[in-house]
């Protein structure tokens, strides 16, 4: 998992790329794609929604982003 730009708070993201379910996650919600509308994305589905992806078992450092 890449996490060297995305950010963390308490363990969960918050703001950057959620691979898992490749979707974009700010402000700890997942942004709706700009896909059409039948796509089915995650980021789609769930925009609005707060994020679900944890980062257990990783340093976070001062200022809540993964190294």
């Amino acid at each position: 998992m890449r996490t060297s730009n995305d950010q963390f708070i308490g363990g969960r993201l918050v703001n950057g790329y959620d691979y898992q379910h490749q979707a974009w996650v700010t402000d700890g919600r997942y942004v709706g794609c700009g896909h059409r509308d039948a796509c089915g994305c995650y980021g789609k589905t769930h925009a609005g929604e707060e994020s679900q992806v944890s980062v257990h078992g990783m340093r976070e450092d001062r200022g809540g982003r993964s190294e």
